[in-house]
């Protein structure tokens, strides 16, 4: 958010609800406070959409004269609507202006994304010579065209443990939504450390030497390792029931744009014993929306 620049004039932005759906209206409301009379210029109120994609860069060393690869941003910065706030002229110390405006969001506004490889910002800004303020909007959308994501094959890692999951209740999910079921564990001898399922995603900023990545959202630890020590020795199947709650809102809902990716995964992995990464491992693709799931009848 802009700085609120406490010189002559000073300028409050409020927006009016919480979460916006493309196509709808965003009331907000500026009011210009100046703090001594003053003649000010000509303001304005802006509907702005910033993206900002991660690269990787590559930066020359002078003192080696070699290049070293550096993570960096490309942003772009789009002025959807703009009107006139306010018209130059003078303006009195203790007499509040406020100016309330109603900006449409285009029917084919992309929802806001906030991933390390691409951020997609929504604000409402004000701004004028002396003093600026921006408020950050919410924007919620789907992409049904991805539903089927969540049909995806199951994907294995076999190494000292066999992973898989039962019973899932869903692969198609939404904000604050639960997914459960019960991680199967069949063990190999190798003794486990630790059990842990992860909800995640995984971005991927889709221009010249764009970032891609994948993060855990939610992590837990369902079982350790004395809890299964008995049942790896005798390589006893072993049950463990979880549930994981997806955020509200969500970073990011799946979608594919020509700029960026995201898409959402349930992993369980093993640790062993001496070893810092999982060798033992199931994954599973899901489908996140950003909006809630339709109340039936």
């Amino acid at each position: 958010m802009f700085r609120r620049f406490r010189k002559r004039v000073e300028l409050r932005l409020a927006v009016e609800g919480g979460r916006f759906a493309p196509g709808g209206a965003v009331p907000a409301t500026v009011e210009i406070v100046a703090r001594r009379d003053v003649v000010i210029d000509a303001t304005r109120f802006e509907l702005v959409r910033t993206l900002e994609t991660e690269v990787q860069q590559l930066k020359s060393d002078w003192a080696t004269h070699s290049f070293q690869a550096q993570r960096g941003a490309v942003r772009t910065r789009t002025v959807v609507d703009s009107k006139p706030l306010a018209q130059p002229g003078r303006m009195a110390a203790g007499r509040p202006v406020r100016v309330r405006e109603v900006f449409n969001l285009p029917a084919e506004a992309l929802p806001s994304v906030d991933t390390k490889e691409a951020r997609l910002r929504w604000t409402v800004e004000a701004r004028g010579r002396d003093a600026a303020d921006a408020i950050p909007l919410l924007v919620v959308a789907d992409a049904p065209n991805l539903a089927g994501s969540a049909d995806a094959p199951v994907a294995f890692a076999d190494h000292g443990a066999h992973l898989s999951f039962a019973d899932l209740s869903s692969r198609r999910l939404g904000p604050g939504d639960s997914v459960s079921g019960t991680l199967v564990i069949e063990p190999g001898g190798a003794e486990i450390q630790r059990a842990v399922i992860v909800l995640g995603l995984a971005s991927a900023a889709l221009v010249p030497q764009g970032m891609s990545d994948r993060h855990e959202v939610v992590r837990k630890v369902v079982a350790q390792g004395h809890d299964l020590a008995d049942q790896v020795a005798a390589r006893r199947m072993v049950r463990i029931p979880f549930s994981l709650t997806v955020p509200d809102p969500v970073p990011a809902p799946s979608i594919e744009t020509h700029s960026f990716t995201v898409g959402w995964f349930l992993r369980a992995f093993a640790l062993h014993p001496g070893l810092t990464t999982p060798s033992s491992e199931v994954q599973v693709d899901l489908y996140v929306r950003a909006t809630q799931a339709p109340v039936g009848p």
